[in-house]
C-alpha cells in the first residue's frame, strides 16, 4: 500500500489573510489609542476660561481614521479649536514654563504619547484580536 499526501500552494488566500490581519491589527490599536485618550483619565480637559471651548472639547476632538488598508491616524485637536492648546498639552509646556499643575486629577503632559504606550502594552490582546479577525488562530 502506498501512502501520499499532495501540498498544495495557499500562498494567495494566506496573502489575502495577512492583510485582512495587518488591518484590522492596525485599526484595532487606532481604536485602542483613541478610547484610552477618552476614557483613560489622561486628557486635560480645556481651562473654562478659554472663550471657545467649555470643559471636555479636547477629549471630544480625538480620531482615529483608516487612510488605506493596513494605515491608520489618530488625530487630536485636528481642525478644531483644540488643535493649539493639544500640542501644548502633550508637550506640557507653554513659551518655556512647564506646567506642574493639573486642575483635574489624572491629566497631564504627554497623554498621547501615555495613550500609545498602553497600547503597546496590550499588543499581544490586540494580536490575538487582529489573528481572530482575519482567520489566523491556530496557523
Amino acid at each position: 500500500m502506498i501512502v501520499k499526501t499532495t501540498l498544495k500552494d495557499n500562498s494567495a488566500e494566506l496573502k489575502e489573510k495577512v492583510a485582512v490581519f495587518a488591518d484590522a491589527l492596525m485599526g484595532l490599536m487606532a481604536a485602542g489609542i483613541d478610547s484610552r485618550m477618552k476614557t483613560g483619565g489622561e486628557v486635560p480637559f480645556l481651562p473654562k476660561s478659554t472663550k471657545w471651548a467649555q470643559r471636555g472639547a479636547l477629549r471630544s476632538s480625538i480620531r482615529h481614521n483608516k487612510l488605506a488598508p493596513g494605515r491608520y491616524e489618530v488625530t487630536v485637536g485636528q481642525n478644531s479649536p483644540a488643535e493649539a492648546y493639544a500640542g501644548v498639552q502633550e508637550a506640557g509646556e507653554a513659551r518655556g514654563r512647564t506646567f506642574k499643575n493639573y486642575s483635574t486629577p489624572g491629566t497631564g503632559a504627554h497623554f498621547f504619547q501615555h495613550a500609545v504606550d498602553a497600547t503597546k502594552e496590550k499588543a499581544i490582546e490586540y494580536i490575538r484580536a487582529a489573528q481572530d479577525a482575519a482567520g489566523l488562530r491556530g496557523l
